[in-house]
């Protein structure tokens, strides 16, 4: 049975409203996100991991708390606050991780992954997640790093592997999630930093080597 998309860590939701001050946030994420959609790097449709949907973006709010699409977010062609969740906390351990989060939404499957980004790197700001069939295979050639093959989405391992490269990587930088299907992590300062940086990637995996 395909699993892609379904939340794998400890989470404490509060379902309520997100506060107001989160508005401009959504409306910069919803922008760059529309964009990825349009460009099939998030989406969902009924052929491709047997119906789940692929995708999620997320924006630094104040300290380790970011913004994140919601769990099944992927086909929808535009958001706003019903479709993120704040998360505040994010803990793991060597079994499982814990995310305290709050919304009308339960927050995505790899909001592990883009918390160990934000630990990672104080100053990351945003972190997109995007699912590029091209860019998964062409890693190699294109020299970016990779996840080990066998660590999982949404879980601890994955969140610590993604961590360490990000930090390894620097400020801003794309990597390849190895042990999950067609997975692409970036990350940057700004959301076009971020958007920018995995499609530059993206249409090199495209072109044929030379």
């Amino acid at each position: 049975m395909n699993t892609d998309g379904v939340i794998r860590y400890r989470l404490a939701h509060a379902r309520e409203p997100l506060p107001a001050s989160v508005g401009a946030l959504v409306l910069a994420l919803d922008a760059w996100r529309w964009r990825l959609w349009q460009a099939r790097l998030i989406g969902q449709d009924g052929v491709r991991y047997g119906g789940v949907g692929w995708g999620n973006v997320s924006g630094r709010v104040d300290g380790p708390s970011f913004l994140i699409t919601g769990t099944q977010t992927g086909g929808l062609e535009h958001t706003d606050e019903r479709h993120y969740a704040l998360v505040e906390t994010c803990e793991g351990s060597s079994q499982r991780g814990g995310v305290k989060s709050r919304g009308l939404i339960e927050p995505s499957s790899e909001a592990m992954s883009h918390a160990a980004v934000y630990a990672a790197l104080p100053s990351a700001r945003f972190v997109f997640h995007v699912h590029a069939p091209e860019l998964w295979r062409e890693a190699g050639r294109l020299e970016l790093a990779k996840t080990p093959d066998g660590v999982e989405y949404g879980t601890v391992a994955m969140a610590e592997a993604v961590g360490e490269l990000a930090w390894r990587t620097g400020a801003a930088g794309v990597l390849v999630m190895a042990g999950h299907e067609d997975g692409v992590i970036a990350w940057g300062q700004s959301a076009q930093e971020a958007g920018e940086m995995i499609l530059e990637a993206h249409e090199a995996a495209r072109l044929s080597p030379e």
